[in-house]
């Protein structure tokens, strides 16, 4: 380091000021043209940044965009009242305030929004089956409450098929709505959710009913909502 100094001090002294002036004024100039540039550029950029912030705000403020916003937001809003009825009616149900009239009647209201009609006679025999919300969804799903199909010419609400593959005939609606529930405490069926029944009570082309399982779950789901608005005085 010593010895650079003296090299440095030794040519200062031997070169002559106008050289290291003419040196200075190279220097300065570089340095000024590198600072224009990236002036320039950074100037650039905000512009940039500012275009890009103007065509935000624009699509932001069309009817479509907030049109879309709103849906979303009423959609997540929907979802969840209907997530904390369904864990609030969980919670009533495992405290015992669920009594079969309290059902009867919240059923009765499912039903008539529906216009199930042929099967609100049954409605106080039905809450007391088994897993009742799944049997009314499957019927619900199978022949749109006992009036479609082999729910209508057969009274067969649930599209139960016998042994021969022939679809079972009932003397009345209610037999067949509790033989779904006798048959969901099969062992074939038994704690099994309507997810892992699917492919197995519906079956098309040897696997599962496309949006069997999503119907079905949708409408206990509604079920469930009505029961609990029902509870609550609602």
């Amino acid at each position: 380091m010593k010895h650079f100094i003296q090299r440095v001090d030794s040519w200062i002294r031997s070169t002559h000021w106008a050289n290291i002036a003419i040196l200075f004024v190279v220097v300065v100039g570089i340095t000024g043209i590198v600072e224009v540039g990236l002036f320039d550029k950074f100037s650039e950029t905000r512009e940039t940044k500012t275009e890009k912030q103007k065509v935000i705000e624009r699509i932001i403020q069309t009817e479509d965009f907030q049109l879309k916003i709103n849906e979303e937001a009423e959609r997540e809003y929907y979802q969840n009242v209907l997530d904390e009825a369904v864990d609030r009616l969980e919670e009533l149900d495992g405290g015992g305030f669920a009594p079969n009239a309290m059902k009867s009647a919240s059923l009765q209201a499912y039903l008539e929004n529906n216009d199930a009609m042929a099967m609100i006679p049954y409605v106080d025999e039905i809450v007391e089956l088994d897993r009742y919300m799944e049997v009314v969804a499957i019927v619900a799903h199978e022949t749109s409450f006992c009036t479609r199909g082999v729910g209508s010419s057969r009274n067969n609400c649930g599209a139960i098929k016998n042994t021969s593959g022939d679809f079972k005939k009932y003397t009345t609606k209610l037999d067949a709505i509790e033989d779904v529930a006798i048959l969901l405490q099969t062992p074939r069926y038994k704690d099994k959710t309507i997810a892992q029944m699917n492919g197995t009570y519906c079956v098309y082309e040897g696997g599962e009913c496309p949006a069997w399982t999503e119907n079905i779950e949708q409408y206990i789901e509604e079920m469930k909502l009505i029961a609990y608005a029902s509870r609550i005085g609602e």
